[in-house]
């Protein structure tokens, strides 16, 4: 498993807007808020099985993290930058 230190998240959570694009960090957020891969799906108009690759991109582009550490970084990122 890939371990982060504090500072790495911090780093990481600011260069969201840069690392992700805004469909992902839109998943994301809406993943933060609770909503399942099938409420996420219902919400964008697409399939489960979209929503679920694009959350496997998410996890490649902030270097393989588990998907709680993914939400971990959204929630420390600076608003108006990580949505």
């Amino acid at each position: 498993m890939l371990t982060m230190t504090t500072d790495d998240l911090r780093e990481t959570a600011a260069k969201l807007p840069e690392l992700l694009t805004p469909h992902q960090r839109r998943i994301l957020g809406l993943s933060c808020d609770g909503q399942t891969v099938v409420e996420i799906a219902g919400e964008l108009g697409c399939s489960p099985a979209t929503v679920t690759y694009h959350k496997d991109r998410i996890r490649a582009a902030l270097g393989g993290v588990d998907w709680d550490v993914a939400k971990a970084l959204y929630a420390a990122a600076p608003r108006g930058e990580a949505s």
